[in-house]
């Protein structure tokens, strides 16, 4: 079971990290290329996330935003 752990941190941290990049890269950059490529990239992570870590997505959900 550590490993799924191990798993889910490593990806939910991708998503979160992909959303902060894509977020500077709009507010300080605004290259085209680089927002539809990291959009696209941030939605992958995303989908895979939700999809295999659905449980672990939402428990972690709750504890970041107090639900």
């Amino acid at each position: 079971m550590g490993d799924r752990n191990t798993m889910f941190a490593w990806t939910f941290s991708l998503v979160v990290g992909s959303i902060i990049m894509l977020v500077l890269n709009v507010l300080f950059y605004g290259s085209n290329f680089a927002t539809v490529f990291l959009a696209v990239s941030t939605a992958i992570n995303a989908a895979f996330l939700s999809t295999t870590y659905r449980a672990e997505t939402l428990k972690a959900l709750k504890k970041l935003f107090w639900w």
